[in-house]
């Protein structure tokens, strides 16, 4: 039961960035460079979310029915007892991370790898979540309602240790809770009476599944079953097991959802990304136009906005233009301009298409040109990659750019990998 301690994972993780990232200013982020190649990545494997994702092994049984357990969840589920502030059910701490006592486990502990699991996915109640009454009492009092996201209330950590019971009681006349009287001695009448304040004053909203709780059964807001004495967490373990992340065994799934909660940092559809991997090109050169696409092409405008106390201006460090623009960078410095001039003459016996090539590449726009455009991207990233290699031969050697050399470079190169 025992696993690596989370040091271990880190160090592994930083290995994986420094060696990815090698030589690499400006970088892709490390959270893109997870994503999957259809979603702006490469498919890394995280060391720290593949632990998470093999959790499920042991999650998934604990969401069977109590006569289904094994020992060993059993024994998990006795461990994790240990960390309950309120009710120790297992299905209540896997959901909601207020209902655990902080810092009880160590970090390698399997129940608090199995914490980080499920926090990671994010999870909050679900807008209807049918639950009786008594149930409903031993929830945390922080489960049920959502700050006003302008209105802030000041900060009163006492929530924190606070169930439900604590702020409301069942009314066996009105068959239904009810908030608790400040005049009937509550056993926190400062936090009652701030609650009461902030719900009148709409700071704070009772969610959605707690509100029907709060009217009878035949009120169009209600729908409680009006049970008290039935304590029941099976709707949890329904709740999760319809959860995406959670819907099978496989680490795999569990690693999607974790992507999608990502932003991806191109405008690059998916199915434009697996154009890009299904086309055969040197790697040097998938690695340029992937930093393309990532706007991180290291050109002295992009250096002198991220850092300009390392680039004080943004000038062309080769002919001092004013800014070195992407264009610049790439097509049109003079002697650059020439090696496309002198490849595209050589290939095609006409001009290239200067002005549409980036957009040609980035946004998959057509050139007018009887050129296939998978064609078309193959010559342009083997003329870009012997390009990038005589200008970094020229910035870091003193090695003079011969366009005609480059041009014959990219040539040699185009004819044995490309059939035209």
């Amino acid at each position: 039961m025992g696993a690596p301690v989370h040091k271990f994972h880190s160090k592994l993780r930083s290995i994986i960035i420094k060696f990815i990232s090698h030589q690499m200013f400006p970088k892709v982020s490390y959270q893109t460079l997870c994503l999957s190649r259809a979603q702006d990545g490469v498919g890394l494997l995280d060391p720290i979310t593949q632990q998470n994702a093999l959790q499920l092994r042991w999650i998934i049984p604990m969401l069977d029915e109590p006569t289904m357990f094994s020992e060993h969840t059993l024994c998990l589920i006795h461990h994790m007892a240990t960390t309950s502030k309120f009710a120790p059910d297992h299905r209540l701490l896997l959901l909601d991370y207020n209902a655990r006592k902080q810092h009880v486990l160590p970090t390698a502990s399997p129940v608090s790898i199995i914490y980080r699991t499920m926090d990671h996915l994010s999870l909050t109640y679900p807008f209807t979540f049918s639950i009786t009454i008594a149930t409903a009492l031993q929830l945390p009092a922080t489960s049920i309602f959502d700050i006003h996201p302008d209105h802030h209330p000041k900060s009163r950590p006492g929530y924190f240790k606070l169930q439900v019971k604590d702020l409301f009681t069942f009314d066996p006349h009105l068959q239904h809770l009810r908030l608790l009287n400040i005049t009937n001695q509550p056993p926190h009448p400062i936090l009652l009476k701030h609650f009461i304040k902030y719900v009148t004053d709409f700071r704070i909203f009772i969610r959605p599944f707690f509100a029907p709780l709060t009217h009878p059964k035949d009120h169009p807001g209600g729908g409680h079953r009006g049970a008290i004495m039935n304590i029941d967490y099976s709707p949890f373990s329904n709740f999760l097991l319809t959860h995406s992340a959670l819907s099978s065994y496989k680490p795999k799934t569990y690693h999607t959802f974790i992507q999608q909660q990502h932003k991806t940092s191109s405008n690059i559809s998916s199915s434009r990304w697996n154009n890009f991997w299904s086309i055969k090109m040197e790697h040097g050169a998938r690695n340029i136009l992937f930093r393309l696409f990532h706007s991180t092409i290291p050109t002295g405008n992009l250096l002198h906005r991220i850092s300009p106390s390392f680039l004080t201006t943004p000038h062309c460090r080769i002919c001092q233009h004013p800014t070195e623009t992407l264009h610049h960078f790439l097509i049109w410095y003079p002697k650059k301009k020439q090696a496309w001039f002198h490849t595209w003459q050589e290939l095609f016996h006409i001009r290239p298409p200067l002005y549409a090539i980036l957009q040609s590449i980035t946004k998959n726009a057509k050139v007018r040109q009887h050129i296939p455009s998978n064609t078309f991207f193959s010559i342009c990233s083997y003329i870009l990659l012997y390009i990038w290699r005589a200008h970094w031969a020229m910035v870091f050697d003193e090695n003079p750019f011969l366009p005609q050399h480059v041009a014959t470079q990219a040539i040699n190169a185009i004819h044995i990998h490309i059939q035209l």
